[in-house]
């Protein structure tokens, strides 16, 4: 099933991170884990402002504009800025999510090891954002709810997608490691009973994120190419890349709304983002 066009504009834009090297690495057992303390994790190649357009035919366009860069009340055409960073990286089959720029502040206590630091003045009791450390990729259902959709953020019920369609969707195994695929007992080989079910929606950022961290771009507008063949407007699709993720690389992807065009608002976004004009990733 196509998007619905046009679809709400946006701007974003991604940069790529990396953990500072010269600092002990944190680890679970066997698995290196992102690194929490304030400046341990480096932007080393900040990307361009885009604006996704919605419109077939002129879906990505650079941007000259600097979008806010927090949220604010607008008297015109929005009721809210719509902004949201999520950081996020790849490391041996895991894709791990935090839902704000990880380069600009301290990861929950600051510390490897996850407790508060001797004589600390930072206080995160009123920091919801703040307080969250770094998650794996997980899915939950769309709201309202569309059955056979996964919602994909930081947050949720579903350590796997809700449902899939081996050989049907070309994104499953360019964008998504195995882990977070459906269990063999679960797949669906038959044909697809209804043309959304199996769809992928969610956090804007995250989908962005995952189609960057998929792909090993060396300059900034080599990845704008990629989106741009990619973020298309009657449905976003895989790119030519397969297996191309590399370990301890991270990205910051940035998404703002175009407080200039009407249809650009924060309800309209979020209704995108939860399949209201179809499935993103269909």
């Amino acid at each position: 099933m196509e998007l619905q066009t046009p679809t709400p504009p946006f701007f974003f834009r991604v940069d790529m991170l990396r953990p500072d090297q010269s600092m002990e690495q944190r680890s679970d057992g066997d698995r290196w884990l992102p690194p929490r303390p304030s400046g341990s994790n480096q932007i080393y190649l900040r990307g361009e402002w885009l604006r996704y357009s919605g419109q077939p035919g002129q879906n990505i366009q650079p941007s000259n504009l600097t979008p806010p860069s927090s949220p604010h009340h607008d008297q015109s055409a929005n009721t809210m800025l719509y902004s949201k960073s999520y950081s996020m990286y790849y490391s041996h089959g895991t894709i791990w999510v935090l839902p704000y720029d990880a380069s600009e502040r301290q990861v929950s206590t600051g510390t490897q090891d996850g407790s508060t630091p001797p004589n600390s003045s930072v206080d995160l009791s009123n920091d919801e954002d703040g307080a969250q450390d770094w998650e794996s990729l997980m899915f939950n259902n769309t709201k309202p709810w569309i059955e056979g959709i996964s919602y994909v953020s930081e947050d949720g019920h579903y350590e796997q997608l809700i449902e899939q369609w081996p050989g049907q969707q070309g994104w499953l195994d360019r964008l998504l490691p195995d882990r977070y695929r459906t269990s063999p007992s679960v797949k669906h080989n038959r044909p697809r009973q209804g043309a959304r079910r199996g769809g992928l929606c969610g956090e804007l950022p995250v989908l962005i994120g995952l189609l960057a961290l998929s792909v090993t771009p060396s300059t900034p507008q080599e990845l704008t190419r990629t989106l741009r063949g990619c973020m298309q407007a009657r449905g976003w699709r895989e790119h030519g890349e397969a297996g191309s993720w590399v370990n301890r690389r991270g990205v910051i992807v940035h998404v703002r709304n175009d407080v200039n065009d009407p249809a650009s608002t924060s309800q309209e976004l979020d209704r995108f983002a939860n399949g209201g004009y179809g499935n993103i990733f269909p």
